[in-house]
C-alpha cells in the first residue's frame, strides 16, 4: 500500500470516521500521483485532507468532488500549496466565501500549475467566475479545461468578460458551461469569444433552453475556429434550427472542424419521424460537401444522472 501511486476511494459511502483516519493516512503517505474521493462524506476533517494535500510532492490529480466538506478553505488552501498539482474536481461542494477566495489565490498565484478545474454546482460568485476565466488569458497560462457547469452566469458584463478571456487565452481547450443561465443575448459574446479563439477545441453550452433559435449562428462560429466537438443537450434546439444549420453546410466552402454534435435530450428532436427527417438531411448535405464529417447525435448519455452532473 505504501508504494502505490494512485489512490480512488470514490463512491465507496465512508463517512466522518473513516475520513479522519483515512486523512491522516494521506499525511503520512506521500507518493500518490492521483487521489480520487468522491462522493463521499469528508465533512469535519477539511483541514487535516487540507494539510495532507499540501505535503504531496507528486500530487497530479486530485478530485474531491461532492465530498460534503465543512470548510472547503482548508482544502483548497492544500490545493493552492501542491505545486505538482495539475487537475482539481471540487464540484458540487457549495463553497462559501472564504472558500471562493482561497479558490481565486490558487488559479491566480498558487504554488500549482493547474491544467483542469472542474467547479461545477459550487454556488461560485460573479467575481469568482470572472477571476477563473481570467487567469485563462494571462500570458503565463496553463489552464487548458474549466468546468463551471450549474453556477449562474446571468449578468452582461460577466459573460463579456468571460468571452474576452476565451478569446484571448492561448491554453484554453475545453469550457463547460452548461446551465449557466443564459439566455440569446448573454450568449452572443460568449459565441463571439469562441468564434475568435484559436486554441478551444471542445465546448458545452447544454441546459439553455430559453436561448432560441441560436444553433443558427453556430455554422459561422465553427467555420472560423476550430472546434471538434460542441455540445447543445436541453438547449431548445428545434427541427428548424438542424434544418438551417445542415442547410448552411450544403454549400459552404469554408472549414468544417467539427467532428461531434450533440443533441440529445432536447423534446423538440424526440418527436417520431424528426430524426429520420434529420438523417436525410445528412446525407444530402454529406453528398454535397465532402468536408462535412460531423456525427450528430440524439441518444441519451449511458451516465445516466442529471442533466449537468457527469
Amino acid at each position: 500500500v505504501s508504494t502505490q501511486s494512485t489512490g480512488d476511494i470514490s463512491q465507496t459511502g465512508f463517512g466522518e470516521d473513516t475520513a479522519s483516519i483515512l486523512a491522516k493516512w494521506l499525511n503520512h503517505n506521500i507518493q500518490l500521483e492521483s487521489l480520487k474521493l468522491s462522493c463521499n462524506d469528508c465533512g469535519g476533517s477539511s483541514l487535516l485532507f487540507g494539510k495532507a494535500i499540501a505535503r504531496h510532492l507528486n500530487l497530479q490529480t486530485l478530485d474531491v468532488s461532492r465530498c460534503k466538506f465543512k470548510q472547503p478553505q482548508h482544502v483548497l488552501r492544500g490545493v493552492k500549496a501542491c505545486a505538482s498539482l495539475q487537475s482539481v474536481a471540487l464540484s458540487q461542494n457549495e463553497l462559501p466565501t472564504v472558500a471562493q477566495d482561497v479558490l481565486i489565490k490558487t488559479v491566480q498565484a498558487g504554488a500549482c500549475r493547474l491544467r483542469v478545474l472542474h467547479a461545477r454546482d459550487c454556488g461560485l460568485s460573479v467575481k469568482t467566475l470572472g477571476n477563473i476565466f481570467l487567469a485563462a488569458r494571462r500570458a503565463d497560462a496553463s489552464l487548458e479545461e474549466i468546468d463551471v457547469a450549474a453556477n449562474k452566469m446571468g449578468k452582461e458584463k460577466l459573460v463579456q468578460h468571460v468571452g474576452q478571456c476565451i478569446q484571448s487565452s492561448s491554453t484554453l481547450k475545453s469550457v463547460h458551461l452548461a446551465g449557466v443561465g443564459l439566455d440569446s443575448k448573454l450568449l452572443t459574446p460568449i459565441l463571439r469569444g469562441i468564434m475568435r479563439s484559436r486554441s478551444l477545441r471542445c465546448v458545452h453550452l447544454d441546459g439553455h433552453p430559453k436561448a432560441k433559435r441560436w444553433l443558427r449562428m453556430m455554422p459561422k462560429v465553427i467555420e472560423a475556429c476550430a472546434i471538434e466537438e460542441l455540445t447543445l443537450r436541453n438547449a431548445g434546439v428545434v427541427e428548424e434550427d438542424v434544418a438551417a444549420f445542415c442547410h448552411y453546410w450544403k454549400t459552404a466552402t469554408g472549414a468544417m472542424p467539427l467532428k461531434v454534435l450533440r443533441l440529445e435530450r432536447n423534446k423538440a428532436l424526440e418527436k417520431p419521424g424528426v430524426r429520420e427527417r434529420i438523417a436525410q438531411m445528412v446525407t444530402v448535405v454529406r453528398a454535397a460537401n465532402s468536408k462535412f464529417k460531423t456525427l450528430i447525435t440524439f441518444v441519451p448519455d449511458p451516465e445516466g444522472f442529471g442533466p449537468f452532473k457527469k
